[in-house]
């Protein structure tokens, strides 16, 4: 599960603003190109390695004018490029697989030229990842997806499976599973944030939870309303 990718952090990188997505380290997000400024952005991506970062516009930036430049939440994610159609119109439709968080520390700001803009980035690293992948940690994890709710989804059973391999390293396996249960924008920001395993681990369970509580609750009901209960 590990990516073999490389990031070179001397470098600025373009910079994706979005509303309504909030891309994860090992997921894969489906996007859409079509403002002029960000075509350019990933003709000039795909010239070079391929790779860009996407950051999420603050819950305030309606409050901007339609010309200006959106303000931006301080941490993204940097994106390398899997797969692209080019469409006749020069719209795009893109792949992006997360590779790592990254602190936005300086913006550089469009010119007439370059209509998108640059960021200078540091790496979010949680270097005691390791030491807090653990087996009751990933028992956690395992119990959560055998609940009602969680245990439904497609994805239940390829988890389980790379909770069981242990080079499948945890802090991984959370990414992938906060990707499709984290719902609201403001969630996943939060949890973008969180610089450790521990942080990102305890929102998650406690969302993983809410949806158990929530299936079993509709089970219930469900099984109250029957004919059979009411005889």
């Amino acid at each position: 599960m590990e990516t073999l990718v490389q990031c070179d952090f001397r470098r600025e990188f373009p910079i994706f603003p979005l509303r309504q997505t909030v891309m994860f380290p090992h997921s894969v997000v489906p996007l859409h190109i079509f403002e002029p400024r960000y075509r350019q952005m990933l003709d000039d991506a795909l010239d070079r390695v391929g790779q860009l970062v996407t950051a999420t516009t603050h819950p305030h930036a309606e409050d901007e004018g339609p010309n200006d430049p959106p303000p931006l939440l301080p941490v993204g994610c940097v994106g390398q490029i899997l797969d692209h159609e080019r469409l006749p119109d020069g719209r795009y439709n893109v792949l992006l697989q997360g590779l790592c968080r990254v602190e936005i520390e300086e913006l550089n700001e469009a010119t007439d030229e370059r209509l998108y803009r640059l960021g200078r980035l540091s790496p979010v690293v949680d270097s005691e990842a390791e030491q807090h992948d653990r087996p009751e940690a990933r028992d956690l994890i395992r119990i959560a997806l055998q609940g009602p709710g969680i245990g439904r989804m497609s994805m239940a059973d390829d988890l389980q499976d790379l909770l069981d391999r242990e080079e499948a390293p945890l802090d991984a396996i959370v990414d992938l599973l906060a990707h499709p249960l984290l719902r609201e924008n403001r969630d996943r920001s939060e949890y973008l944030s969180l610089a450790t395993l521990p942080e990102r681990m305890a929102l998650l369970l406690r969302t993983m939870r809410y949806i158990n509580a929530a299936a079993l609750r509709m089970t219930e009901d469900q099984e109250s309303d029957s004919p059979e209960a009411e005889n």
